[in-house]
């Protein structure tokens, strides 16, 4: 009836086929490897492979580029798409690619092998490969020592490598899927750069460097998987090592990448710290975005030879870590993005502390390079001869009320965050957690104790568990972006996109999904194992075990949530309003045996439903 309010529900929405319904994934995952059975295949023919496969239903009916915008998203291992826009199969193609290796005494003596740049192909997509005709396996180690940039190396049974001498070379010859022969290969055998095969391969192999380079440095792998499409029968002799083959390819080595030798170029390592460091200093005033940005070029510089840095360089570095402030933003670009051991190295570079204007600033980043490597005690250290050099070091004093946080004392981290005046976010996080200052330390302390002050709360404050999340908070992420800030950056980046609905994806939210993501909480109570109160273990603990949880609000609707019992409270970390799709999504995935990446997955998926303004 017209005009009339009905019980009747509203009519259900209209139905949307989804192209994927029916389609089954590891079948079509495997139409890639069928097409690319007789060799690489440009993109056109690809998709036409995969039409006349018939495992992709109605996908195969889209056109091309809907077509190829739906399988986009598929991350198939052992894939790989050149520059060019050929694919390949990658272990059909390695079938049989030999690799050569100049040995060193070192390297014998270890029965280890460095991966890069030579045998980098060795373990593409498969951690360890069985050795034909003999026991044992080859593997690829990374010491946990060695910074980020720097590559692994190839061990293998005991025995692999008798019969070898330093100068030697060792092929590795590449068998189908997950298997290698071990060669002895006489030096006199290799040709040389001036061989015609050679010259013809490094011709080839020039131009698909530069592609993926872009005019700086990079390893060898990409270029040589392209090198593969173009020259089908590369590699399928022994030749030079790869490290060789690119100097005759005109290129130059520096540390384990390789870029062009007629022209100035940045490994990814000196990008990011150019990068970072723009970042940093576009945020400041001139004054110290100046000394800031020539600390940076001078770190960008040793970066591209550590072994020294000319002492004018080392004079312009120390000039502007004397510019108060620089100091702690110029430790910043080291934190979470590469081993302790390399801020040590650059400090080692200026000349250690010394005794100039720039030494309190030095003991800092050797303080922050300490932090980082866990050694905490020697941090405090540090940052104590800072001020004993200035005693307005500011740098040092914030550090030592992070490292007061560490250990739980408040009444010390208020202190030292008070007289450098913040940080704002810290203070306030203690703000809570402290009682209000007693107008003198002999009146009745606030906490109702009936205590003077200087007795009770002043020495050791009252502080009941549930006080604590805000400072747990800053304790955790200051712990996230010292031992992965480039995992944050990472998850950061893929939310970017979204950031538009900042009233949903805030910080709190991101911090947490990587700390999930990464382990950060347990990974921050074995870091400060030694130094935590029973009260913070407790709590940090109870943050680490607590789930994401589904809560239904009658009046605002469905909400994610994690929440930590703290104490005799609850502490909100995050909630995030959802929609009843991204609900349903969710409660799936909060069933799924593994939490930790079903979480993460989950909200990747929920920000990708979001539309763009």
């Amino acid at each position: 009836m017209c005009g009339t309010v009905t019980d009747q529900p509203p009519p259900a929405p209209e139905h949307v086929d989804d192209p994927w319904d029916g389609v089954d994934i590891d079948n079509a995952v495997a139409s890639f490897f069928r097409a690319l059975a007789d060799g690489p295949l440009r993109d056109d023919a690809l998709l036409a492979a995969l039409r006349d496969d018939g495992a992709w239903g109605a996908l195969g009916e889209l056109a091309d580029d809907d077509f190829a915008a739906e399988i986009s998203d598929l991350d198939v291992p052992g894939l790989w798409r050149t520059q060019m826009a050929m694919w390949l199969d990658v272990f059909r193609t390695l079938d049989g690619r030999v690799f050569t290796h100049r040995l060193t005494a070192d390297e014998l003596a270890e029965g280890a092998v460095a991966a890069l740049p030579d045998l980098t192909l060795v373990d593409w997509d498969v951690p360890a490969r069985r050795i034909v005709g003999g026991s044992g396996a080859v593997a690829t180690d990374f010491d946990p020592a060695f910074d980020r940039f720097e590559g692994g190396r190839l061990i293998g049974p005991d025995g692999w490598l008798d019969g070898f001498a330093p100068g030697d070379v060792l092929g590795v010859r590449l068998v189908r899927d997950d298997t290698v022969r071990i060669e002895r290969i006489d030096a006199a055998d290799l040709p040389g750069p001036d061989d015609p095969a050679v010259a013809e391969l490094a011709t080839a192999f020039r131009p698909c460097f530069d592609r993926w380079s872009n005019g700086n440095g990079d390893e060898l792998a990409p270029a040589v998987l392209d090198v593969l499409a173009d020259v089908p029968d590369a590699f399928r002799t022994p030749t030079l090592p790869l490290g060789e083959l690119a100097v005759a390819a005109g290129l130059e080595r520096r540390g384990l990448e390789f870029g062009p030798a007629d022209r100035t170029w940045l490994t990814h390592a000196q990008q990011a710290f150019r990068r970072r460091g723009d970042e940093l200093a576009a945020d400041l005033v001139d004054w110290l975005a100046s000394p800031l940005r020539t600390v940076v070029s001078v770190m960008v510089e040793w970066l591209g030879d550590t072994d020294a840095l000319p002492a004018a360089s080392v004079a312009k570095a120390r000039d502007a870590l004397a510019t108060e402030g620089v100091a702690g933003m110029a430790g910043e670009l080291f934190r979470g993005h590469s081993a302790p051991g390399r801020l040590a190295r650059f400090v080692d570079a200026l000349g250690g502390p010394g005794n100039d204007a720039a030494t309190p600033a030095v003991h800092v980043l050797v303080g922050i390079a300490a932090e980082l490597g866990g050694r905490f005690d020697d941090a405090e250290q540090e940052f104590r001869a800072a001020l004993d050099v200035d005693p307005g070091q500011l740098d040092a004093v914030v550090e030592l009320g992070i490292l007061a946080s560490d250990r739980g004392d408040a009444v010390e981290a208020e202190r030292r965050f008070r007289s450098a005046a913040g940080p704002e976010a810290w203070l306030r996080a203690l703000s809570v957690l402290l009682p209000p200052r007693a107008t003198g330390r002999n009146e009745p302390c606030p906490c109702g104790s009936g205590r003077k002050f200087k007795q009770c709360c002043l020495v050791n404050p009252t502080t009941p568990v549930e006080r604590r999340g805000p400072w747990y908070e800053l304790r955790l992420a200051r712990h996230l972006a010292n031992r992965d800030a480039l995992a944050f950056e990472i998850f950061y980046g893929v939310l970017s996109e979204y950031l538009h609905e900042e009233a949903e994806i805030n910080d709190a939210l991101v911090d947490d999904l990587v700390s999930l993501a990464t382990g950060n909480v347990g990974s921050y109570l074995d870091a400060h194992a030694d130094r935590l109160s029973d009260v913070d273990r407790a709590g940090l603990e109870a943050w680490r075990d607590a789930p994401v949880t589904l809560h239904h609000d009658p009046e605002s609707g469905v909400t994610a949530r994690r929440v930590v019992p703290l104490g005799t409270a609850e502490y909100l970390v995050w909630s995030l309003p959802l929609d009843a799709t991204a609900a349903e999504e969710l409660e799936g995935l909060l069933g799924d045996d593994d939490a930790v990446t079903s979480v993460v997955d989950w909200a990747l998926w929920y920000v990708s439903t979001f539309e763009e303004d």
